[in-house]
């Protein structure tokens, strides 16, 4: 497994409710701004949670979610620190255009590549499961590839036609 820099998608959270306002934050999020201080903090979060004197039960309060990151990010629209984990594990984001009746084509043509693509792999990943591909899994990995290769032929190709116009 892929090797996440936690401590550096925290210290760039940090930077990001320090630019956009924590007080601002902690409220949307319902808790305080020392609680909000306490998630952010890479020495307190990484890991291994340790314990809070202020909590009694001895149970981490203070543990920062992958959901409370992200509302973060969708609060600030600031998505670096998800992008920075999720480009760790060979995953990606990308943003759309706030602008999408201009490139609603090029958006479709998009979608459905990414679709296509995600259907190749799956059938691929599907029939890796028990390390050996049967004839079946094969035909039916040919005929995913081709859908996938083919919708990426139909996003170049409206890609080529912008460059004739």
């Amino acid at each position: 497994m892929a090797h996440v820099d936690w401590k550096g998608a925290l210290l760039e959270l940090q930077k990001i409710v320090h630019d956009y306002g924590p007080k601002e934050i902690a409220d949307d999020l319902g808790i305080s701004v020392n609680s909000l201080y306490k998630q952010l903090d890479p020495n307190y979060n990484l890991e291994v949670n340790p314990l809070d004197p202020e909590n009694p039960d001895g149970k981490p309060r203070y543990k920062l979610g992958f959901k409370t990151i992200f509302k973060i990010c969708w609060i600030t629209n600031n998505f670096k620190p998800v992008s920075m984990m999720l480009n760790a594990m060979e995953r990606g984001i990308f943003t759309i255009p706030k602008n999408k009746d201009e490139g609603a084509g090029f958006l479709k043509l998009l979608s459905n590549a990414d679709k296509e693509s995600g259907e190749a792999f799956r059938a691929t990943l599907g029939a890796l499961e028990n390390n050996k591909v049967s004839k079946e899994e094969a035909l039916i990995g040919i005929k995913e590839c081709d859908e996938a290769m083919g919708a990426w032929a139909d996003l170049k190709a409206k890609y080529k036609a912008i460059l004739i116009d």
